[in-house]
């Protein structure tokens, strides 16, 4: 972006007169406009937001040209400049010389993705299968019970007598 700005910038400067320029002051003037563009966004997203809503319009827009008085008359007369659009190049899907046509499923689409070479899945760890047994359960809520009545017994012993709220129906 700032690459534009300051093709933006020259051009202006040029249409000025200006025939001959320091670069400190063109990297100057590029981050004075940057800032102000942020301040003017800056603006727009408060008045968004006093407003009481979640996008700006063009309203806002309007509003904040007017808060600005900058004259943007020139911008209108301005000829259209084309960048060029930088296009990425197709990846090239890799294709495993391993994998053979016999691993391929008779079910999956050909413009389906390839599974991976089954190499990829020799070593690879199994889910442990745990089965749950009901009566090991059951016995280990039986042994927790004991437990829980011998203690309050030894409790009972020690206070000789029922502890208060130990049940509390009874209150």
């Amino acid at each position: 972006m700032e690459k534009i700005l300051e093709k933006c910038i020259l051009e202006e400067l040029k249409r000025a007169g200006y025939q001959k320029f320091n670069a400190k002051a063109l990297y100057m003037f590029t981050q004075t406009t940057i800032a102000q563009i942020k301040t003017n966004c800056n603006i727009l997203s408060s008045l968004t937001l006093h407003s009481m809503r979640s996008r700006s319009t063009l309203l806002d827009v309007m509003n904040l040209i007017k808060l600005t008085k900058i004259d943007y008359s020139n911008v209108y007369n301005r000829p259209t400049v084309k960048y060029e659009v930088e296009e990425e190049p197709k990846p090239i899907q890799f294709k495993s010389s391993i994998s053979c046509s016999a691993e391929k499923f008779i079910h999956i689409y050909d413009f389906m993705p390839d599974f991976p070479p089954v190499h990829t899945f020799k070593k690879s760890f199994l889910k442990e299968n745990r089965s749950e047994d009901k009566s090991e359960k059951v016995k280990q809520r039986i042994e927790q019970s004991l437990k829980t009545e011998s203690s309050l017994l030894k409790i009972i012993a020690c206070s000789k007598g029922l502890p208060k709220r130990i049940n509390f129906l009874f209150d």
